[in-house]
């Protein structure tokens, strides 16, 4: 399977994530995401293609201290 830039499941991801009041910006071939200033934190950059999508969650889970939906699957 290829990689997939802003393939279904990515951007089911992200949606949720500017639910959560984070800012989802497309760079080039990466995505930049700004945590809000309640959660704090450095900004997370990835590539977006669904082979991500796990270790978004974990690193969410570590770094924003944010368990992510996972009924997007």
């Amino acid at each position: 399977m290829a990689r997939d830039h802003g393939s279904k499941e990515i951007r089911r991801l992200f949606k949720e994530l500017e639910r959560l009041g984070f800012i989802v910006e497309n760079r080039k071939n990466a995505f930049k995401i700004t945590p809000p200033a309640n959660i704090g934190g450095r900004v997370y950059v990835t590539h977006g293609t669904p082979k991500a999508i796990k270790a978004i969650y974990s690193d969410f889970r570590k770094l924003y201290g944010v368990e992510l939906d996972p009924k997007w699957k």
